[in-house]
């Protein structure tokens, strides 16, 4: 009972990881939940070069991850920030070890870059418009409800109905559209453009009355939950993620899932390490 109970609210229990990491890692949470880890062993290491190593699999273990997904993340921050993280592969114990050296300055050089190219995590001016509250259950935020545009239908047929839409509607609000457009293309690095097949499930999800922060939020949920499988993360993509008969089951997901940040979807590439099946005894089948 008490390792249960430490289990589910110890220090161990907890992951830390900052949400400008996130933003500087693209939205990727595991990239993010690797560079604050490497970080925090950065800063325990007792070498006076800063060097430390650390072996894939503690890692996978420490994030809850596979240890592929540790290997894929820490070849793509080693790469993109090749001046602020360095890897070496060294003996250590006498068994070949990957070792790290984070150089604290040119890595706060980066989140500098990041935090001054976007003001805030949705990438865009916060500029007061009227006094909001958070509700109570999912954390969203309390509109006024003589706002046209924050009234959304309560209608299921209405939400999860398959009817196409219109595309050929004009965008009711090209700001909303294009920084939606410029978020997906810098999460997933791509280059989706302003054209009507695109924009226009976009501007019919704003029409709906869901928001910038609705559709921001969509995008990086899918992208944490499909970026990562090569055979989903081509669905990460406007006629998808903005489908009429799934962007509300889609946004209902990610706000569980903000609601509950401990909380991690399994993925295909949970199921890359099979090395817990070496000891399996197969002799008595």
């Amino acid at each position: 009972m008490y390792k249960l109970l430490s289990a589910l609210v110890g220090q161990e229990a907890n992951l830390s990881v900052p949400r400008v990491f996130i933003r500087v890692c693209k939205g990727n949470y595991n990239h993010a939940a690797v560079l604050a880890q490497l970080v925090f062993w950065s800063n325990k290491t007792t070498r006076t070069d800063g060097w430390f190593y650390k072996s894939q699999q503690e890692l996978a273990t420490e994030l809850e991850l596979s240890r592929d997904q540790v290997k894929r993340s820490v070849k793509k921050l080693s790469t993109d920030f090749s001046l602020a993280i360095k890897t070496q592969l060294k003996k250590a114990n006498g068994v070949p070890t990957t070792h790290y050296h984070i150089d604290i300055k040119e890595l706060l050089k980066v989140v500098e870059s990041t935090v001054n190219s976007s003001p805030n995590p949705l990438g865009e001016i916060a500029q007061p418009i009227v006094p909001i509250s958070p509700t109570p259950a999912l954390g969203e935020s309390a509109q006024p409800i003589t706002d046209p545009i924050q009234i959304r239908s309560t209608d299921p047929k209405s939400l999860l109905s398959s009817k196409p839409d219109d595309v050929s509607k004009p965008s009711s609000d090209n700001s909303i559209t294009k920084q939606v457009i410029k978020h997906l293309n810098a999460v997933t690095n791509s280059k989706y453009q302003a054209c009507q097949s695109n924009i226009g499930p976009i501007n019919a999800r704003v029409a709906d009355g869901f928001t910038l922060q609705d559709l921001l939020l969509v995008i990086d949920h899918k992208f944490f939950e499909w970026g990562q499988d090569s055979k989903m993360a081509q669905y990460v993509r406007p006629s998808t993620l903005f489908s009429p008969s799934k962007f509300a089951g889609y946004l209902k997901s990610a706000q569980v899932a903000v609601e509950r940040p401990n909380s991690r979807p399994v993925t295909a590439a949970d199921f890359d390490d099979t090395t817990w099946a070496n000891n399996i005894d197969l002799n008595g089948f």
